[in-house]
Formats: structure tokens, sequence, C-alpha cells
């Protein structure tokens, strides 16, 4: 998965290997993503449980914050879905670093 931040326009972007990345106006000036995963238990399996960690910088609401990462999660990660749909747990977390980048 991939994350990206466009500090010009303040907008958060988040996307699943898809073209409809989250925009929520935003005073962020970097967004970093980490994933972590428990390995299948057998080849050509999906994983079973998959976190998620989001580190915002910048001023930002932290209310808003959580419903862009809700709303990527929820309803435009396609990937997140099909991993949803096959029986993995998929969690996340987020931290907010009100610093600059």
């Amino acid at each position: 998965m991939q994350s990206s931040v466009a500090p010009e326009s303040g907008r958060i972007r988040g996307s699943g290997r898809v073209n409809r990345p989250v925009r929520v106006r935003l005073p962020v000036t970097g967004c970093r993503m980490n994933s972590h995963k428990t390995p299948p238990v057998r080849a050509g399996v999906v994983h079973t449980k998959i976190h998620l960690h989001y580190k915002i910088y910048g001023k930002v609401n932290e209310e808003k914050v959580k419903r862009a990462i809700e709303l990527s999660q929820e309803k435009y990660c396609s990937v997140g879905a099909h991993l949803k749909l096959s029986g993995a747990e998929v969690t996340y977390s987020y931290e907010i670093i009100r610093e600059k980048v």
C-alpha cells in the first residue's frame, strides 16, 4: 500500500493500488503509512492479520484525520475490501506529530 501527501494543497491521499484517493483538506506537512502483517499459514493464502499505522505530520484536527482514515479503510480501498472479504482482520492506528517533517 502507498500513501502520500500534497503539502501545497493540504490533502491527505491514501490508496491501496487504486486510482481513487481520499481527499480531505488538512494542513498536513507529511504522511507515512507502515504495514505489519502476519504471514499466511500456507502458500497462496491471503494474510490473516494486517495492521496499518499512519503517521500524520502537521497541525491537524484529530477528528478530521480519523474520518479521513475511516473513509479510506471503509469506502475507498478496494484492496482492503478484498482482504476483509477473504477473512483477513485489517486494523489500523494513527499518530499525529505536530512538528515539521
